[in-house]
């Protein structure tokens, strides 16, 4: 996969198949669409060549072998509630632009055996779609955090740019926090900015650009160090400001369960401390004590994120009974 680091947005869009841009139209230069469709969008550009595409004119869908790490990790699936049988049997990732059911019942049931898993990231129209069509074994539950602040200098000169040479202690900062590395790619630089922040030559805090879109981009593997909720808070927001200057709404996404961010990022939990000394635009500040009544989503909209978009994380499966339907 090209980098898109310095692409723009209408170069991916140029990207796109005839057909497959006809049926987008504008929708595509739309921010708030992508976002809001951002699975399908990046199938279809940034990650166009790790996936599949099947097009028609009332329904296109994207398939791939597993769930682009780039944008999203999944959540552990080996959890009780669900049967050790559904484990069993392959699972590739799906992403969808339609509004027919039986359309989407057809592609599935033709692009996937039977017993197979298919996992979804989807929003709510599409949830309702996706029921409608699949037998679902599982739900977890995101909202999508959209940056609205406005771009303006932020003078913390501790954080920097993290290079390729920085890579080993990124590692070290996931495994020593014990958080899982947001994306799976040799190398995580290619979809954007990383950012950080150093002490005594060791690496206390990160956030990355881990998926680069049409006018948008999302921000994850957020990680610092135990002490550190602080620089977690600059690395954000700092993040977010660098790439809304290249003209990319930035997004993030929190997991309606734990209030993690996207499941593999730091949590700012209840009794995060914030020094006096640590200042942000907006007149956002923070007390000199615990936050008893600020958590994540707080923290996010101090910095500027909205929540908007309800989000699900499904995993279905492909019956015989309803490949048997379909052929009929």
């Amino acid at each position: 996969m090209d980098s898109v680091e310095g692409d723009c947005g209408e170069r991916l869009v140029e990207r796109l198949p005839v057909t497959l841009a006809a049926q987008l139209g504008d929708k595509i230069r739309d921010a708030d669409w992508v976002m809001a469709n951002f699975v399908f969008v990046a199938n279809v550009t940034t990650l166009v060549n790790e996936c599949d595409l099947a097009l028609s004119p009332a329904m296109s869908v994207t398939t791939c072998g597993h769930f682009p790490t780039n944008w999203n990790s999944p959540p552990d699936w080996n959890s009780p509630l669900l049967p050790h049988r559904e484990l069993e049997h392959p699972t590739f990732a799906l992403a969808f632009l339609g509004e027919s059911p039986k359309l989407l019942t057809n592609y599935a049931t033709f692009l996937a055996d039977a017993d197979s898993n298919i996992d979804l990231f989807v929003n709510a129209t599409q949830r309702a779609i996706v029921e409608e069509s699949l037998n679902v074994l599982k739900i977890q539950n995101y909202w999508q955090f959209i940056f609205r602040g406005d771009a303006e200098p932020f003078d913390a000169e501790q954080v920097v740019r993290l290079e390729p040479k920085d890579l080993s202690a990124m590692h070290t900062l996931a495994k020593a926090e014990k958080r899982s590395f947001p994306s799976a790619a040799v190398d995580p630089f290619t979809q954007g900015p990383v950012l950080g922040i150093w002490e005594r030559r060791r690496l206390v805090a990160m956030a990355m650009t881990v998926l680069r879109l049409p006018g948008a981009a999302q921000i994850d593997g957020i990680i610092f160090r135990k002490g550190y909720q602080e620089y977690g808070a600059q690395v954000i927001f700092a993040l977010a400001q660098a790439l809304l200057a290249k003209n990319l709404r930035p997004f993030i996404l929190l997991s309606q369960e734990d209030l993690a961010l996207s499941g593999n990022g730091a949590s700012f939990k209840n009794d995060t401390a914030f020094p006096n000394d640590v200042s942000f635009p907006n007149d956002v500040s923070f007390p000199n004590d615990t936050l008893s009544s600020h958590d994540t989503t707080s923290l996010l909209e101090m910095l500027g994120f909205v929540r908007e978009h309800p989000m699900y994380l499904m995993r279905c499966v492909i019956s015989k009974t309803m490949e048997v339907d379909n052929r009929q």
